[in-house]
């Protein structure tokens, strides 16, 4: 077992079939937790990650030109998000 980190805030996400976000920096550090369907995210560097349920995702391009994700499939996505607190406090 990993050590426990410190979260801030958490929620969770239900994204629609087909929707795709533009090219934006997260606005938060957070993980991302795929709990169903699946999700496509392209860094502005042109890395790509797919991810499916029961992948993570450490989301931390606060800055710059960030990335850009969609829902891939045909289902929904559905998400678990975890806020990590501001490392600069």
């Amino acid at each position: 077992m990993s050590p426990l980190a410190d979260a801030a805030r958490q929620g969770f996400l239900l994204v629609p079939a087909g929707w795709v976000g533009e090219l934006h920096p997260s606005p938060l550090r957070m993980w991302i937790f795929l709990l169903g369907g699946a999700m496509e995210f392209a860094a502005s560097d042109g890395e790509r990650r797919h991810l499916s349920a029961g992948s993570a995702l450490l989301l931390e391009d606060t800055t710059g030109r960030g990335h850009c994700s969609k829902v891939v499939g045909a289902g929904n996505a559905t998400l678990a998000v975890v806020q990590l607190p501001d490392v600069s406090a």
